[in-house]
């Protein structure tokens, strides 16, 4: 199959590295599906983030650090799909919330438990276009509370959400469900 034939594809890609994903950006199409690409760094985020094309799908990424997410800033497309993430700090949540490419879905993350996940809650909510977490089921009444400022956040409803107690031990009896 020659090059021109190809669809951006690559199903079983498991790990790339800045090299490769040089050459990669250099496609000429307009879609880069890494479905399978399970971790990537900064060097390789941003040789990645030279692709011309419109969307790149990074769906089985389960974490980013805030350089990483950094580097596929650059990327120009209308369209940065990177779901499978299972896990945020509150530094990766702000550079995340500010990628114009991303599409803000965020399926795979159903708890936001850690010491700072107020913040991270905080910067999710300054996200410019609609936020969706689908499948949340773990969140502390003020980090629900910071998320829920935002007006375009889709989550499931609130009565099916388990509140867990705040990351600095505090109560969580005085909360009461928003409208």
């Amino acid at each position: 199959m020659s090059l021109k034939a190809w669809d951006g594809e690559l199903f079983n890609l498991t790990t790339l590295d800045a090299d490769t994903a040089t050459a990669l950006a250099e496609f000429k199409g307009q879609i880069l599906r890494l479905d399978r690409l399970t971790t990537l760094d900064a060097a390789t985020a941003k040789a990645l983030a030279e692709f011309k094309g419109s969307a790149m799908y990074l769906t089985r990424l389960t974490t980013l650090d805030a350089d990483t997410v950094k580097a596929l800033a650059k990327f120009k497309g209308s369209d940065l799909s990177i779901n499978g993430l299972t896990m945020l700090d509150a530094t990766t949540a702000k550079a995340l919330a500010s990628l114009k490419a991303w599409d803000g879905q965020l399926p795979n993350l159903k708890t936001i438990d850690s010491p700072d996940s107020i913040a991270i809650a905080q910067a999710l909510a300054t996200r410019k276009g609609p936020l969706s977490l689908p499948n949340l089921k773990k969140i502390s009444p003020e980090t629900l509370t910071a998320l829920i400022a935002k007006e375009d956040v889709q989550i499931p409803l609130i009565e099916t959400l388990e509140l867990i107690p705040e990351p600095d031990g505090g109560a969580t009896d005085d909360f009461v469900i928003p409208q």
